[in-house]
Order: C-alpha cells, then structure tokens, then sequence
C-alpha cells in the first residue's frame, strides 16, 4: 500500500504535518468515493485523468472541494514521471476553475449557492445573544460542576461563532493550541514558524498563525483578541473544556479539531439552527459584505486579521447582498 502522507513530505518537505494530513485525506477520500475502499497499491487510478476529472465534477458540487483534491493529486505526482500528463492534465483543469471562480467572485455577484446559503450577520447576531441567554441559564448548573456534551457544545458553538463574526478567519482555529506567554516563549523557531497558537494569560490573549493559506505571502501573523465578548466566551470554554490545551475539540474524542472536522463542524452549526450551509468561507464574506463602506482604518485592520491583502478583501469577499423580499 502507498503511503500518501510519505510521499506528500518527500515531495514537499515545506509543508506543515496538519497540511500534508489534509492533502492525503483528500486523496484517500476521492479513492474511497469512486472505487470503495481508501488504500491504493499504486497511483495508477489516476492516471485516466479525463475519468477522474469526469467523477470529480459529477460528484462534487463545491469549487473548493474539486479545488482542494486537485491540489492534493497534483503534490502526490508531482514528480511522477510516468504520470506527468495526467498530472499536468489536472492543473490545466485546475488553473481553469480558478480563472472562473476569480472573475466570478470579482464580479461581486453571489453564486447561488452563497445565495441560497446567505446569511444576514443581524440574524447570526442574533444567534448569538440566543447562545448567550442559554448559557446564562446554566451559569449556576456550571459552576456545580454540572457539565454535559451538550453544554460543552454550547460553549464552544457561542465561542466559534463569535469569534469568526469579528475576527473572520479561515479554517485557522483548527489544531491552534493554548499555551501560556512562558511557554510561548519556549516555544521553537520551528514551532513559530509552522503552529498556530493562542496564548491565553490574565490581562492580555494573543493569536499567533503560521499555518493557514497565505502564509506564503504574509509570513506568520499575530493580533491581540481583544473583544469583550469573545474574550468572554473563549475564558468561559476554556474553563470548561476538557482538554483546554487545544482551542477547539472534538467533542467525542476531546482531541483537537482539524481543518476538515471545523469545516463539518461549522456547518452543523448553522445547518441547526438557520438550515444553511455557511463556512468560515461564506461567513468572511457574510462579515466583509455588511462591514464594507466603514471606515477605512477598520477595513485595513479587518483585511489583516483575515490575512489577506485590502484588494482582495473588496474584490473577493465582498458581495452584493440579496434584496429583500
């Protein structure tokens, strides 16, 4: 059997180990979908590219999915020789949906499936108040000690929602550990330049990232969380969580959520209470469509947190909302 995660570090040592989890995932994934069983002896079922591009666009309807597993198979052969016109195949392909994705989203137009899935940030707002009011009934049941999984989720859903209302990241809060500023400081040249953290002390909380999309293009990022209520809701989790070294858990397991699990989780949130499938994707551009036209200053300081550029930010993320009726 192939040894996907291996191999992707052979042929892109760079790569963060949440990263190379996630590019194999992708690929064992795509196997076990089209032939019904992850492990592979070889990769030569990727070689008909044209039978793999067909599968991929009738049984996928996201862009980022088909995005996401074409980037995956194309590290996979990247030096393959054998199969360099497949691979080549598929970044052709690739580099096509991107180009009409990009005028797409530049056009400020939302595709239907953002508008079937838009939701006002008034409503998710909302939400929030709502969450909050639940907890505040449980304040009494929590301080004896009377903590369930659906409290525990609670908890944690009125954190992750908050937060990416005002700080609108990624999938960036996967795998992020929480470590006190004495242990960030321990913490090695490599770990900073590969982890993402959120050091947690009385007076002062500080998000660090060195893994997420555009790494390559801004280096690491740090800000200070330093919102009332998400300061809040995240002192609140922590204090509950059971395994509060890790931001954000896996409820049944209590390991760390990463990146596809948050994707999952994320749309149970909202698929729960509003039947929408909103992502971190959509709700960045939920946040940035509402906050557009503010202050310039808050703009600057929004585009940074989101860690991309200002051009980006207006031409990528900000959308035309839909009417209403």
């Amino acid at each position: 059997m192939i040894n996907l995660t291996e191999l992707i570090k052979e042929n892109r040592s760079s790569l963060s180990p949440s990263s190379i989890r996630t590019y194999s995932d992708n690929v064992y994934k795509l196997h076990q979908k089209m032939y019904g069983q992850k492990e592979f002896e070889d990769l030569q079922w990727l070689k008909p590219y044209d039978t793999v591009i067909k599968f991929l666009e009738e049984n996928y309807k996201s862009y980022l999915s088909v995005r996401n597993i074409l980037n995956a198979m194309i590290i996979v052969l990247i030096d393959n020789k054998e199969l360099e016109n497949s691979k080549i195949s598929y970044q052709n392909f690739r580099d096509d949906m991107n180009d009409r994705y990009q005028k797409a989203q530049e056009d400020g137009v939302m595709t239907d499936k953002e508008q079937t899935n838009w939701v006002e940030l008034d409503r998710i707002d909302a939400f929030i108040a709502e969450m909050n009011n639940n907890i505040n009934t449980l304040d009494l049941k929590l301080k004896t000690g009377f903590i369930n999984v659906a409290n525990l989720q609670l908890a944690q859903d009125l954190f992750l929602v908050k937060f990416h209302t005002v700080y609108p990241l990624r999938n960036d809060l996967a795998e992020t550990a929480v470590v006190s500023k004495k242990d960030y400081n321990k913490l090695s040249a490599e770990d900073l330049q590969n982890g993402n953290y959120i050091i947690v002390s009385p007076n002062k909380v500080t998000l660090h990232i060195a893994n997420y999309k555009t790494k390559n293009v801004y280096g690491s990022r740090s800000f200070t969380v330093d919102d009332k209520h998400v300061l809040k809701y995240l002192r609140l989790w922590l204090k509950i969580s059971p395994n509060p070294k890790w931001l954000l858990l896996n409820l049944r397991t209590d390991q760390p959520l990463n990146r596809m699990q948050l994707t999952q989780y994320f749309l149970r949130i909202f698929s729960d209470k509003f039947g929408k499938k909103v992502s971190t994707t959509l709700l960045r551009k939920i946040v940035v469509s509402t906050k557009h036209g503010q202050n310039i200053r808050d703009l600057d300081e929004l585009a940074f947190k989101m860690c991309h550029s200002r051009a980006t930010q207006a031409s990528v993320y900000n959308k035309v909302q839909p009417s209403v009726q």
